[in-house]
């Protein structure tokens, strides 16, 4: 249980990062399609409370109010995250012309 919580410590701060890089990439980009502006929205509100959810699992399992028989799903928050900030940097990378799309 100590690596679940580790990784999704350091990942619920990675979405304070991905909060403010993809309200940057909001505020510099131009011509964004729908579904970059949905990627830009969510990003903004989804990874931070699915890490927290997970925290809040884990605190419980320690409290042995709910059994965790196998942590294998905690790290799902960190793929969600992981999905996001790849999204980002394409997104960033071809509104900034260092991936041609066109």
């Amino acid at each position: 249980m100590l690596i679940p919580l580790l990784v999704n410590l350091m990942m619920l701060f990675g979405s304070l990062v991905l909060f403010f890089a993809a309200a940057g990439i909001a505020n510099n980009c131009d011509n964004l399609t729908k579904l970059e502006e949905r990627i830009l929205n969510s990003s903004l509100f989804i990874p931070g409370p699915l890490h927290l959810v997970a925290l809040i699992a884990i605190a419980l399992a320690a409290m042995g109010l709910i059994p965790i028989d196998d942590p294998a799903w905690l790290y799902l928050p960190a793929l969600v995250s992981t999905g996001y900030w790849v999204c980002l940097i394409v997104i960033n990378a071809r509104k900034n012309r260092y991936l041609r799309a066109d």
